[in-house]
């Protein structure tokens, strides 16, 4: 599962649309939260967002990966 935390900002968005075309480009099916929940911020830890989370580990914050970037955390 991926799960995208942010405050629904634009590179919230923008992270969210690269993760989607990362998965498409590695073929692969991932379930896609995308939560702007401040309770689930606290609970990682998130200080800065957009947070980026794969399998419940924290792999980016406060960063736009681009979808190549996101391939290599995808199996």
């Amino acid at each position: 599962m991926i799960k995208i935390l942010s405050k629904g900002c634009q590179r919230g968005h923008m992270l969210e649309q690269n993760v989607k075309k990362a998965i498409e480009k590695k073929g692969v099916y991932a379930k896609v939260i995308h939560t702007q929940d401040f309770n689930e911020m606290v609970r990682y830890g998130i200080t800065k967002t957009p947070a980026l989370l794969i399998n419940d580990s924290l792999i980016a914050i406060g960063e736009v990966l681009d979808p190549e970037e996101i391939q290599i955390y995808l199996d």
